[in-house]
């Protein structure tokens, strides 16, 4: 959602220190937002506490009830804020919006500081051994912006779908400064877009803060387009508060009428059976870290586009709002994972937070809260997905998976739920896990043809284990979340020798076969759309610290296993038969 507000952009030249306690000495410009492992050389593994600082300028505020309120779009991971000495508030989790106010703020120059300690921990989400980069800092944009006393508050919009055609409602949570709100206010909705002969515009009412429910008739939506997979049609809906003829607050956001169901082992969009053929993808650049432009964004999703890719999985925390944002223009589907669930059961209390660990429990669902908060209204996000890996097949599992999910579904009953990555043993021909029946649809990951076969199996092996997933849960879709091989770019080998261009060609392009003509796969998302960096403590596992399973390079150059999704995916988008069939 973008407010009408009065912004001030605080990207820039800040000041940096480290350590535990405020410097006194030691300080450096810096870039804001940026990511100091890729600003400082120095700093490529630094995990610790960063000092930021700067000075500012604020214009006078219109009346006394106006608020400053500082907006973090992501700080990773433990951000304490100070302006002008005093404390205004703290955010746990690197990849979430957060926003604290600044009382009394006025006109005039002011400082400001904020303290991000960057480290991992046991209890920490990401934990010490997670499989992606701990790229730290202020590494989103930053702004303040001017909060009227009567305001929006926040947004939800759902678009239910009857007898083949949509309605529009909208969830409004309007609030005020204190005192503020004398008397009554009115909403003015406005709602804009193709097959409109002219914009739907209603006024609700308001006589105190709160929440107003607004609902525009069916039968004055029958000509809009609804939102799919390569056909995006977006309508804009413009929100308005005034009081005694002055507009107080106001806000847009884009809307896709679209509706996401299942039927048995089918994912429907709009009421028609979609595929989904996807990748997953971090968020994250070689020479910018997690400070990535729009531009660089959209350039990734056009390489998705051009290889006949329709959907992508958030890998494993929440991305940028921008790119999410792209995706609902260009008509890309989205399975979001909301928080840095990782490995969490394990036996390895020492380095993951366990089911048991209350408070990175706790912090993981507020980041997942936060996320779908986020998101909501994003017509390209199709489905939720509460964590990764996470060792669902152990004891503790089903009351962790059901409070996750509980916690989601209360926020949004409109989407299907899980989480990434079943405990399944394909070497072992086992399924241990214990919380499908607690989730919508299943998400298997098979690394057959890569890793050690005595715990991923052979290729045969895996697929048995597929098929006996859809024997056990014939009602549930299967995605294939992740699967594939690693490849050093530029590597040929006649032979398609390990870690080689032609092996992973060659072993995506099978598997992707074996997968299509099982009509029961609902999406494949190969691992990864990229090549990305991974921690040091890895390297025994990913050569020279990056995983190499991209289809692009780091760079985003394309490898042979690029041109070979481009034909299979094709291949299937047309409805063309796949070996076996």
């Amino acid at each position: 959602m973008h407010y009408n507000r009065l912004q001030v952009d605080m990207s820039g030249i800040w000041e940096i220190a480290m350590g535990a306690d405020r410097p006194a000495e030691g300080w450096h410009p810096v870039a804001v937002p940026g990511t100091v492992n890729t600003i400082f050389p120095d700093l490529t593994y630094y995990d610790g506490v960063l000092w930021y600082r700067r000075s500012l300028e604020l214009p006078a505020r219109p009346t006394p009830e106006h608020l400053w309120r500082w907006v973090f779009k992501g700080a990773n991971y433990l951000a304490e804020v100070w302006a002008d000495g005093q404390r205004l508030g703290q955010h746990r989790g690197g990849y979430t919006e957060f926003a604290l106010d600044w009382p009394g703020a006025g006109e005039g120059r002011h400082t400001v500081e904020v303290r991000v300690d960057t480290a991992l921990g046991r209890t920490r989400l990401p934990h010490l051994d997670s499989d992606w980069f701990n790229y730290g800092g202020i590494y989103r944009p930053v702004h303040l912006e001017l909060v009227p006393p009567l305001r929006i508050d926040a947004v939800q919009v759902n678009t239910p779908r009857a007898n083949g055609y949509f309605g529009l409602q909208a969830t409004v949570v309007l609030g005020s400064q204190p005192g503020a709100w004398d008397g009554s206010a009115a909403l003015e909705l406005e709602l804009a877009g193709e097959g409109l002969s002219e914009p739907v515009r209603m006024t609700e009412a308001c006589s105190a803060p709160g929440r107003v429910e607004v609902s525009v008739p069916t039968e004055w939506l029958r000509r809009v387009q609804p939102w799919a997979l390569g056909d995006a049609h977006l309508y804009t809906l413009r929100l308005r508060l005034t009081r005694d003829g002055r507009v107080w607050d106001a806000a847009s956001l884009a809307v896709g009428f679209r509706e996401v169901s299942l039927n048995g082992h089918e994912i429907l969009v709009n009421g028609r059976p979609v595929r989904l053929l996807g990748v997953g993808k971090h968020d994250e650049h070689i020479q910018l870290g997690r400070t990535i432009p729009l531009a660089q964004y959209q350039k990734e999703l056009e390489l998705m586009r051009r290889a006949n890719i329709n959907a992508f999985r958030t890998s494993h925390y929440a991305p940028a709002e921008e790119v999410i944002d792209l995706a609902d223009h260009l008509g890309i589907g989205v399975i979001l994972e909301g928080a840095p669930f990782f490995h969490t059961g394990y036996p390895k209390p020492h380095l993951y937070a366990q089911f048991s660990d209350v408070d990175a429990v706790s912090d993981g669902t507020r980041q997942l809260t936060e996320a779908v908060r986020t998101f909501y209204n994003h017509p390209a996000v199709l489905m939720w997905s509460i964590g990764n890996e996470m060792g669902t097949g152990r004891e503790g599992a089903e009351e962790f998976v059901a409070g996750r999910v509980a916690a989601v579904r209360e926020m949004d009953p409109s989407r299907p739920i899980g989480f990434s990555g079943i405990a399944i043993k394909p070497g072992q021909h086992q399924i241990s896990e214990r919380a499908i029946d607690l989730v919508d649809y299943i998400d298997a990951h098979f690394y057959a043809g890569w890793y050690d076969v005595d715990e991923y199996g052979t290729v045969e092996d895996s697929l048995a284990l597929l098929d006996e997933l859809h024997r056990r849960w014939p009602n549930k879709p299967i995605l294939i979340g992740e699967f594939g091989a690693d490849a050093l770019p530029g590597y040929r080998s006649l032979e398609r020798a390990r870690w080689s261009e032609d092996y992973q060609a060659e072993l995506i392009s099978r598997l992707v076969a074996e997968y299509a003509r099982r009509r029961f796969v609902a999406g494949m998302f190969i691992w990864h759309l990229y090549d990305f960096r991974t921690p040091p403590r890895r390297a025994l596992r990913r050569a020279h610290e990056f995983n190499h399973k991209g289809i692009l390079d780091e760079n985003r150059r394309p490898k042979l296993a690029y041109d070979a999704v481009t034909r299979v995916y094709g291949e299937i988008a047309r409805g063309e038969p796949q070996a076996g069939e």
